[in-house]
């Protein structure tokens, strides 16, 4: 997943700012800061179906995963997370958890139900 939740946390939750320096963990970090938010959750879906078609624009989205949207709450993410019980394609929901970091890229991707689609 790389620093790709991080693009979306700071695209949802701070719309305009734009990194500095390249570092998106500083920005997101200040944004929180200046909100007063002790924690980020970003629900996301990923699918054994792989990458979107074309180009979205969104870095989670054309890598396979869907997501819903920011919240300050585990509990309020969570349920967004959930998959839908859809056709053939196997689908497995998780929490991205941000805790601002300064400068850092660090995130946790809590697994619902202990299970995560294995990528290659």
């Amino acid at each position: 997943m790389g620093e790709r939740p991080l693009r979306v946390l700071l695209a949802q939750f701070a719309p305009g700012d734009e990194p500095e320096d390249g570092l998106i963990g500083r920005t997101l970090a200040r944004a929180c800061a200046d909100k007063g938010v002790a924690r980020l959750y970003l629900p996301v879906l990923t699918s054994s179906s792989g990458p979107a078609a074309e180009p979205t624009g969104d870095a989670l989205l054309d890598e396979g995963f869907r997501h819903g949207s920011v919240s300050e709450s585990l509990a309020e993410a969570a349920p967004q997370a959930r998959p839908e019980v859809q056709a053939r394609v196997p689908h497995f929901g998780a929490v991205v958890r941000y805790t601002p970091a300064a400068e850092h890229h660090f995130f946790d991707l809590l697994p619902l139900d202990g299970r995560l689609a294995r990528r290659s």
